[in-house]
């Protein structure tokens, strides 16, 4: 094999890989289209953490004397309710 041989076998390796990478990213992206139960069961985990942090966080402001916070607790669980009741009917 010549140089110019050894740099062509790399370079179809390469333009391969490639294009293996390109067809497991469309099979990844058509599974999540067709049962999106995953992304939405880690959406619902994540969910609750994020309404947790930002009720705690509205509960504290509101004993410290903000009164823009009031609702911000009661508005988050709710939303965070809200959504778990969807992920209960969708998954």
């Amino acid at each position: 094999m010549n140089i110019n041989d050894i740099g062509f076998v790399i370079a179809v390796k390469k333009i391969g890989n490639i294009l293996t990478q390109m067809w497991d990213f469309c099979c990844n992206a058509w599974n999540l289209i067709t049962d999106p139960s995953e992304m939405l069961s880690g959406i619902m985990h994540i969910s609750y953490w994020i309404f947790l942090i930002t009720a705690i966080i509205c509960l504290i402001l509101t004993m410290a004397g903000c009164k823009k916070t009031k609702n911000g607790a009661t508005i988050s669980i709710i939303i965070y309710v809200i959504l778990q009741c969807f992920a209960s009917v969708l998954i």
